[in-house]
This record gives C-alpha cells, structure tokens and sequence, in this order.
C-alpha cells in the first residue's frame, strides 16, 4: 500500500532500511522509467489482488521539492528486482541519493545501508539523449505500462460499477479471501472520497484502499495535470463496463 510517509515519522523513516529482511529501491518520481520499473516489478512480481502484493511496499517522499518513490520488498525477491531493472534499461547503485547545494551535500532522508539501492537510468539510455529523446522513452514506457495494467485486468473478470474494483465470481474463483473483503469495502465505498495524496475524487477503489486514487497508487509523476491522473483509470473503467 502506498504512503505519503505522513503514517510514520521522519526518523522511522530513515530507520526502515535498518530491516535487513527488505530491499529498498529508491527513484527520483519524474525520472524517465522510474514508473514503468514500478509497474513492472509490481505486475509481475506482487500481482495486485494477491496476498503477495502485502509485501509490496510503495512510499511517496517529497524531497528537496522532488517527489521520490521508494519500494521495499522481501531480500529474496533481490535477483527479481535485479532482472527486472535489466530488461528495463535501469540501473541500480549501492546507497541513497546524494543532492548538491550552495550549503553542500544532502543525503536521501533515509539510512544507507548494504540493502538500500538508488535506481538509475542504464548507460546508452535514451534518457540521457535530450529532452526529445527523454520525452519519447516516457511515451514508450507508458504504452508499454499501461500494457501490462490492461492484461492484469482483463483477466481479473468484470469492473463493479460502483467502485471499478473486481469482486465478480470470476476474480473470488481465484481470490475468495481477497473477493469478500473487497465486498465489504465496496458496500461503503463513496467515489467522490478526496484521495488523502492528489485531494482528487478517488473514483474507483485501488489496492491502496478507499482513501487513496488509482493514480496515485501507482506512483506515477506528480507533475502530471490532475485531471489527466485519472484519465487512463476512467477510460479503462468505461471500456471494461460498457462490454
């Protein structure tokens, strides 16, 4: 479940990483391929609507006037993460980042241990071709996420009408558990809840809870236009209920 970090404090912040049982990822928000990696990862490593997706840890830090995400997932999951950041042309270095000023150097607000890690841009990446370059690689990584979001949900079975969740008989075949705790949710649910990060209407339920959007669930780039943060979300919704 994603956190705005405002559920805990700073200094139990900077401490997570002492869990040596986790691995911490952290990436600048609006860094080109930060989401997709998220997307990825999550996708096909935690599948949302699983009892593993718990284990799935997404914070959203602002730092320096920078949005940064950080993810923490079981160590064992350290050669999957590792893979995933190949295939996506990312790269992970030991340590947190380190931000230059007139007053010096700042560290990331959290602390840097043997199982924290920065995520980077691979060497050749078209991110570091210019801003047109830059631009074209978000655009291909945003077909290519919203790919991956489209097939998880087209066999997850049919979107409730009221809260665009999935709680049909063909998603509790699969997911009884998770099913009847999304009925219950669901008979509560009020679309029009201001989502506790983006102060937007949350819409439809995420796997964040009924307190938080889809988009912001996902972690993507707060530079985003609020009602564009939606409009993959309602067209998804729109297509999947009119069927």
């Amino acid at each position: 479940m994603p956190s705005d970090g405002t559920d805990i404090t700073e200094e139990q912040f900077f401490l997570m990483s002492e869990d040596e049982d986790k691995l911490f990822i952290i990436g600048m928000a609006s860094r080109p391929g930060v989401n997709f990696f998220l997307i990825d990862l999550e996708y096909n490593y935690f599948i949302p609507g699983s009892p593993l997706n718990d284990r799935f840890e997404l914070f959203i830090k602002k730092w320096q006037d920078i949005g940064w995400a950080v993810v923490a997932v079981p160590m064992k999951y350290k050669d999957c993460v590792w893979k995933v950041a190949e295939r996506d042309d990312m790269h992970l270095v030991d340590g947190t980042p380190i931000m230059l000023s007139l007053e010096g150097a700042t560290r990331f607000p959290l602390k840097s241990c043997d199982n924290v890690f920065t995520l980077e841009n691979a060497k050749g990446s078209k991110a570091y071709e210019g801003a047109a370059a830059s631009e074209e690689l978000e655009r291909e990584n945003k077909k290519k996420g919203d790919a991956i979001i489209s097939k998880h949900l087209r066999t997850l079975g049919q979107m409730c009408a009221k809260c665009g969740c999935f709680h049909d008989n063909t998603f509790a075949k699969s997911h009884p558990k998770e099913a009847e705790q999304l009925r219950r949710v669901c008979a509560g649910f009020d679309p029009e809840q201001e989502c506790m990060l983006c102060r937007n209407p949350v819409e439809r339920l995420s796997m964040g809870g009924p307190d938080i959007c889809p988009w912001c669930d996902s972690g993507q780039d707060p530079k985003t236009p609020l009602e564009a943060r939606h409009a993959y979300y309602r067209k998804t919704w729109e297509t999947e209920n009119s069927s």
